[in-house]
């Protein structure tokens, strides 16, 4: 696949954000807002996730990502859950491709491929972290990449 034109405007009018992670993101909640998408749609170029702190062992421990717009208010599948990240070590990355019925990837070896092979649209609404099996340690960092479609339109880490 070339760089084509596309690419190009999209490579100059791309944002990029990071959302440092929290501990209670993997061991409070089984859903956790990460990002906001507010004042109009924005097209997902990439995003991915990078452990700074080693997740903890619990059998069965999976991740992935969710949006739920504004309207209609129904949360959708950015990706299929992860295989098992459970005791994944710092520099793990997590990454997805944008094909919804995909797994999202875990890649152990600190490299991971952040843009997606299709982009999505996500219209204003909240981009979640869905945890299916709670841990006691670990932290991830989100990091994305966007461009907005409309003048007002931004992304906001939560």
């Amino acid at each position: 696949m070339g760089f084509d034109s596309l690419d190009a405007v999209l490579y100059t009018t791309g944002r990029r954000l990071r959302r440092a992670g929290l501990a209670a993101d993997l061991t409070a909640v089984a859903t956790v807002n990460i990002f906001t998408v507010a004042g109009g749609p924005v097209v997902l170029n990439g995003i991915a996730g990078a452990v700074t702190t080693v997740i903890g062992a619990a059998a069965g421990t999976t991740i992935q990502l969710n949006h739920t717009p504004v309207a209609p208010a129904a949360a959708t599948v950015l990706c299929l859950a992860s295989a098992a990240i459970t005791n994944a070590v710092v520099g793990t990355v997590f990454t997805i491709t944008g094909a919804v019925g995909v797994a999202m990837t875990v890649n152990a070896n600190g490299i991971g491929i952040y843009q997606l092979t299709q982009r999505l649209v996500l219209l204003p609404g909240i981009m979640g972290l869905v945890v299916a099996v709670l841990v006691n340690t670990g932290v991830i960092d989100w990091y994305v990449d966007y461009t907005p479609l409309t003048a007002a339109a931004t992304v906001t880490a939560l």
